[in-house]
Protein backbone atom coordinates (compact mmCIF):
# COMPACT_ATOMS: atom_id res chain seq x y z
CA UNK A 1 0.00 0.00 0.00
CA UNK A 2 2.77 2.40 0.97
CA UNK A 3 4.71 1.74 -2.26
CA UNK A 4 1.56 2.27 -4.37
CA UNK A 5 0.93 5.61 -2.67
CA UNK A 6 4.54 6.67 -3.29
CA UNK A 7 4.26 5.69 -6.95
CA UNK A 8 1.03 7.67 -7.41
CA UNK A 9 2.46 10.73 -5.65
CA UNK A 10 5.66 10.50 -7.69
CA UNK A 11 3.73 10.36 -10.97
CA UNK A 12 1.50 13.24 -9.91
CA UNK A 13 4.38 15.46 -8.84
CA UNK A 14 6.32 14.73 -12.02
CA UNK A 15 3.29 15.70 -14.13
CA UNK A 16 2.94 19.00 -12.33
CA UNK A 17 6.60 19.86 -12.76
CA UNK A 18 6.59 19.44 -16.54
CA UNK A 19 3.34 21.35 -16.94
CA UNK A 20 4.84 24.37 -15.21
CA UNK A 21 7.76 24.63 -17.66
CA UNK A 22 7.04 27.31 -20.22
CA UNK A 23 8.35 26.61 -23.72
CA UNK A 24 10.38 29.41 -25.31
CA UNK A 25 8.66 31.46 -27.98
CA UNK A 26 9.50 30.44 -31.54
CA UNK A 27 11.61 32.79 -33.64
CA UNK A 28 12.11 33.02 -37.39
CA UNK A 29 15.10 30.64 -37.00
CA UNK A 30 13.20 28.02 -34.95
CA UNK A 31 12.62 24.83 -36.95
CA UNK A 32 8.86 24.37 -37.17
CA UNK A 33 7.99 28.09 -37.04
CA UNK A 34 5.42 29.36 -39.55
CA UNK A 35 6.51 32.82 -40.63
CA UNK A 36 4.42 35.33 -42.57
CA UNK A 37 6.39 37.90 -44.56
CA UNK A 38 5.04 41.13 -45.96
CA UNK A 39 7.32 42.90 -48.43
CA UNK A 40 6.52 46.14 -50.27
CA UNK A 41 7.18 44.60 -53.69
CA UNK A 42 5.11 41.39 -53.44
CA UNK A 43 2.05 39.92 -51.69
CA UNK A 44 2.33 38.46 -48.21
CA UNK A 45 3.81 34.97 -48.15
CA UNK A 46 3.81 32.09 -45.69
CA UNK A 47 6.99 30.13 -44.96
CA UNK A 48 7.95 27.31 -42.61
CA UNK A 49 11.41 27.21 -41.07
CA UNK A 50 13.09 23.84 -41.62
CA UNK A 51 16.60 24.65 -40.42
CA UNK A 52 19.16 27.38 -39.90
CA UNK A 53 22.94 27.47 -39.80
CA UNK A 54 25.65 30.06 -39.28
CA UNK A 55 27.56 31.41 -42.27
CA UNK A 56 30.11 33.99 -41.17
CA UNK A 57 28.26 36.98 -39.69
CA UNK A 58 24.90 35.77 -41.02
CA UNK A 59 22.52 32.89 -40.44
CA UNK A 60 21.15 31.00 -43.42
CA UNK A 61 17.52 30.03 -43.00
CA UNK A 62 16.03 27.09 -44.88
CA UNK A 63 12.28 27.36 -45.50
CA UNK A 64 9.41 25.63 -47.20
CA UNK A 65 7.40 28.27 -49.05
CA UNK A 66 3.67 27.66 -49.33
CA UNK A 67 1.60 28.50 -52.39
CA UNK A 68 -0.84 30.73 -50.52
CA UNK A 69 -1.33 34.49 -50.28
CA UNK A 70 -2.70 35.54 -46.90
CA UNK A 71 -4.37 38.96 -46.71
CA UNK A 72 -3.47 39.54 -43.05
CA UNK A 73 -1.40 38.22 -40.15
CA UNK A 74 -4.54 36.57 -38.77
CA UNK A 75 -5.26 34.83 -42.06
CA UNK A 76 -1.63 33.68 -42.23
CA UNK A 77 -2.04 32.12 -38.78
CA UNK A 78 -5.27 30.39 -39.81
CA UNK A 79 -3.60 29.05 -42.97
CA UNK A 80 -0.59 27.81 -40.97
CA UNK A 81 -2.92 25.66 -38.90
CA UNK A 82 -4.34 23.86 -41.96
CA UNK A 83 -3.14 20.26 -42.27
CA UNK A 84 -2.21 20.28 -45.98
CA UNK A 85 -1.01 23.53 -47.47
CA UNK A 86 0.00 23.59 -51.13
CA UNK A 87 3.77 23.93 -51.44
CA UNK A 88 5.38 26.39 -53.86
CA UNK A 89 8.99 25.46 -53.00
CA UNK A 90 10.01 22.47 -50.87
CA UNK A 91 13.24 24.19 -49.84
CA UNK A 92 14.28 27.76 -50.30
CA UNK A 93 17.21 29.46 -48.52
CA UNK A 94 17.29 32.95 -47.14
CA UNK A 95 19.72 35.23 -45.32
CA UNK A 96 18.61 36.11 -41.79
CA UNK A 97 20.18 39.58 -42.14
CA UNK A 98 18.21 40.28 -45.33
CA UNK A 99 15.04 38.53 -44.21
CA UNK A 100 14.68 40.50 -40.99
CA UNK A 101 14.66 43.79 -42.93
CA UNK A 102 11.11 42.91 -44.04
CA UNK A 103 7.96 43.01 -41.97
CA UNK A 104 7.54 39.46 -40.68
CA UNK A 105 5.91 37.56 -37.82
CA UNK A 106 5.97 34.06 -36.46
CA UNK A 107 2.26 33.28 -36.74
CA UNK A 108 2.27 29.72 -35.43
CA UNK A 109 4.53 26.87 -34.41
CA UNK A 110 4.44 23.09 -34.38
CA UNK A 111 7.24 20.56 -34.39
CA UNK A 112 8.50 19.34 -37.74
CA UNK A 113 7.24 16.04 -39.10
CA UNK A 114 9.73 13.26 -39.90
CA UNK A 115 9.39 14.13 -43.60
CA UNK A 116 10.14 17.81 -42.93
CA UNK A 117 13.16 16.90 -40.76
CA UNK A 118 14.52 14.71 -43.57
CA UNK A 119 14.00 17.53 -46.07
CA UNK A 120 15.99 19.87 -43.84
CA UNK A 121 19.10 17.68 -43.86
Amino acid sequence: MKSTLCLVLSATLTGCATESIEEPEATVATPGAFVAVDTPSSPMSLLRTLDSFKNGDDTILVFTEYNVIPDSWEEAEAMAKLPDLPIRYLETPGSFNTFTQFDHRVVWYRTLTDEERERAQ
